[in-house]
């Protein structure tokens, strides 16, 4: 798996951020996460057709022309990453976390949808 270090850091912010006691999430929290989770969607299913259309991927995480399973582990690898991050946040710094990588990706989809994808 490619994506194995991405796993291997899930699993470290996941134990060491229990120094913090868990906050439950306001509805403006679960809102913002939903909304991002809709997006990375979009920007998952634009990769895939990026790939489909012969183009190439920008993200030098991904390489310029993944395969659909780099693009599905990658996507799901980081998905899992955001919100263990985001879960251990307090109310304070989980919605700014929140509000600018949502930020980040709809100016990614925004980006590829100009580009035609």
């Amino acid at each position: 798996m490619r994506y194995k270090k991405l796993l291997i850091l899930l699993i470290f912010v996941s134990s060491c951020s229990g120094y913090k006691t868990f906050q439950p999430w306001t509805n403006e929290e679960i809102v913002v996460e939903s909304v991002h989770l809709a997006f990375s969607y979009i920007d998952y299913n634009q990769t895939i057709n990026i790939q489909d259309k012969g183009g190439w991927e920008m993200n030098q995480s991904l390489g310029e022309h993944p395969s659909d399973q780099e693009i599905a582990e990658y996507f799901i690898c980081t998905r899992l990453l955001h919100f263990t991050f985001v879960y251990f946040l307090d109310h304070n710094e989980r919605i700014k976390f929140q509000m600018f990588t949502l930020g980040a990706n709809i100016v990614t989809v925004y980006w590829n949808f100009r580009m035609g994808f």
